[in-house]
């Protein structure tokens, strides 16, 4: 299965937005992507492993070891970058230090990071950790609704209300309350639960049995048009006319609330067909198992990459100061850092993780051809 590619591409859209004129949208699209993704695939573990009272708690603890441990440690460094000397109080929008004990506990446990109408706590040390804040709500509401054994009686219900929430927020037309607050994400994790329980009709109607590699680079390309395409002229000025980055990003339209919510379908069939895909090669050194652990592995960097990239870029800029080749430079290192990550920290809590998991019970869903996930289920955004 390709759910690591995809999750993998998602960060790097998110990397690309930060670091260069790319318009309003591709990012935040990215965004909405990871949340549909984690609405599938908590709704599928909830679902077919941790059932009942005891397996809601093995769940909360699985789900503390995938986010918290590379979220205190991007934590830890972004706090010492800022104290650097002669580092500007807010190198990038809604990084800086916390000013008061309350601003240090909101960063520390991710709570309190967005609010109910949209706005967003300014003194952020990880710029993106509002969307694991959003993420965290609907892992419990999710929970309550599947964790007993009703999610296929309520998850139609569930969908019916965020996708109410979706209309009223296309006609309000109110941008920050449909990205930043926790009702607008929810017709995103609510498509993706609905995804899960309506899998085999789904895999009819997209007939991915027999065209699932086809429709899994459409849809990446499709997404990526969908994106990037508005932002194409500002793109060229600056990567090849050497205009200024402020001076590119001048005059790009302002974020679209029907956008946001349109890229529902794309996402949909790039996760479908990303889990039905099969990562076999016949010919060749290649095998499906060590496709497999590369399409696993490249998932397991979305998290980090996710997290790091703007501590990469402060540390960069703070470095070689303001420059394309800076950007550059600092994209290769936000995934060399996101490698060392995974591999000194995120492969050791698996192991943890792995013993919390109930003994037995499978995600219900596509068949287990090949593990979509290094785990039961990694977080999209962020999670």
């Amino acid at each position: 299965m390709l759910q690591g590619v995809l999750r993998c591409y998602l960060a790097l859209v998110v990397l690309v937005y930060h670091y260069f004129p790319t318009g309003p949208m591709p990012g935040r699209l990215a965004v909405f992507a990871f949340f549909l993704i984690s609405g599938y695939l908590v709704t599928r573990v909830l679902d077919g492993v941790y059932n009942g009272r005891s397996g809601l708690v093995r769940f909360w603890i699985n789900r503390f070891l995938r986010l918290y441990p590379t979220y205190a440690v991007i934590l830890l460094l972004s706090a010492v970058a800022l104290i650097l000397p002669a580092m500007p109080a807010s190198p990038t929008e809604d990084m800086s230090l916390p000013s008061t004990a309350t601003g240090w506990l909101r960063n520390i446990f991710i709570v309190g990071l967005t609010q109910i109408d949209g706005g967003l706590y300014p003194h952020r040390l990880i710029p993106v950790a509002f969307s694991l804040a959003i993420e965290i709500v609907y892992y419990a509401i999710l929970s309550l609704l599947i964790g007993f054994g009703a999610g296929r009686r309520l998850v139609l219900p569930f969908w019916l209300a965020t996708l109410a929430i979706a209309v009223w927020m296309v006609i309000k037309g109110d941008f920050p309350s449909a990205y930043n607050s926790f009702w607008g994400p929810g017709f995103m994790f609510a498509s993706g639960a609905l995804l899960h329980f309506h899998w085999e009709k789904m895999r009819q109607i997209l007939m991915l049995r027999d065209h699932s590699l086809a429709m899994f680079v459409g849809a990446l390309l499709a997404f990526s048009i969908y994106g990037f395409a508005p932002a194409g002229m500002a793109l060229w000025q600056y990567l090849v006319m050497d205009v200024p980055l402020e001076a590119a990003r001048a005059g790009l339209r302002a974020p679209s609330v029907p956008m946001l919510y349109l890229s529902m379908p794309i996402a949909v069939i790039a996760l479908a067909a990303s889990l039905e895909t099969p990562v076999q090669v016949t010919n060749g050194r290649l095998n499906g198992d060590v496709l497999t652990k590369l399409s696993g592995f490249l998932g397991d960097l979305s998290y980090p990459l996710f997290l790091s990239h703007m501590l990469m870029l402060v540390l960069a800029e703070y470095v070689l100061g303001p420059a394309m080749t800076t950007r550059m430079i600092a994209a290769i290192a936000s995934v060399l850092f996101s490698v060392v990550l995974v591999l000194a920290l995120e492969r050791p809590c698996q192991s943890l993780r792995a013993r919390i998991r109930p003994a037995s019970g499978k995600p219900a869903g596509p068949d287990n051809r090949s593990a979509p996930v290094a785990g039961p289920v990694q977080p999209s955004i962020q999670s």
